[in-house]
């Protein structure tokens, strides 16, 4: 196991979802050095498996191994922001990928002091038509 990987997945690391793009799901890890590796995880290989805002690294071994052996993981030299970076809205917090659909959640004023929560989902073949809101009860 190349050892960049090795320590990418060693202790309690932990993958943070950095942004949908060209139907794959792009997660960050830092390693000891504080460097900050991407690799990517093709939604066609996702099944109905639900993808968290956050992950130990050690559970995305297998898309960490494929994005090394497919010379995809790389160290991010700086930040920038993807064509399709959600995970960036001010109001609305990614909450997790599962069969092609990315889930948000948002909230809203409801009265005077009260929040009420609400789900939408933009389902990664037609993202740029389709936004579907559903309350979360």
């Amino acid at each position: 196991m190349n050892p960049i990987v090795k320590q990418l997945v060693s202790g309690d690391k932990i993958s943070r979802f950095s942004h949908y793009d060209n139907k794959k799901l792009f997660y960050t890890v830092q390693n000891d050095d504080g460097k900050i590796y991407q690799f990517e995880i093709p939604t066609f290989d996702t099944g109905t498996t639900d993808f968290l805002p956050e992950f130990r690294a050690i559970t995305l071994l297998r898309w960490i191994r494929k994005s090394d052996s497919d010379r995809n993981l790389i160290e991010v030299k700086e930040k920038s922001i993807p064509s399709y970076n959600l995970s960036t809205m001010k109001e609305a917090k990614f909450d997790h990928f599962c069969s092609e659909n990315l889930y948000f959640n948002i909230d809203f004023p409801n009265g005077m002091e009260n929040m009420s929560t609400y789900q939408f989902s933009i389902n990664i073949n037609s993202i740029d038509k389709m936004i579907q809101f559903v309350k979360i009860i």
